[in-house]
């Protein structure tokens, strides 16, 4: 599985190929025999910290 994160720092981000490689559901090239990762998009430094919560938390949830 591969999460990604992406920080808008002004210059131009890849949405869709941040979702292919993570494989999102709503990635324009799902696979779904394969692991589904997360995309999350942080605005700002300050989202960092969310960001990276939402992907501990879907981490810790599979590990249960």
């Amino acid at each position: 599985m591969i999460d990604t994160i992406a920080l808008n720092t002004g210059a131009a981000i890849d949405s869709v190929y941040m979702k292919r490689l993570a494989n999102t559901a709503d990635s324009t090239s799902y696979d779904g025999t394969k692991p589904t990762g997360l995309y999350v998009y942080a605005s700002t430094t300050a989202d960092l910290q969310g960001a990276f919560v939402q992907i501990a938390s879907q981490i810790l949830h599979l590990s249960l």
